[in-house]
């Protein structure tokens, strides 16, 4: 079974939290999200089960 997280990249504390809980960092998706009129990057992060 595979778990995926995503978040913003500025989102520090939810990174440091899911890299703690086991997940990697698998990559960045460039200018992902619009918020306010300006795109933001998004972080995804994944975990693979046993």
């Amino acid at each position: 079974m595979r778990l995926e997280a995503d978040t913003l990249a500025g989102n520090k504390a939810m990174i440091r939290v899911a890299e703690k809980a086991g997940f990697k960092r698998e990559g960045v998706r460039k200018r992902r999200i619009k918020i306010n009129g300006n795109y933001e990057d998004e972080v995804l992060l994944g975990m693979i089960l046993i």
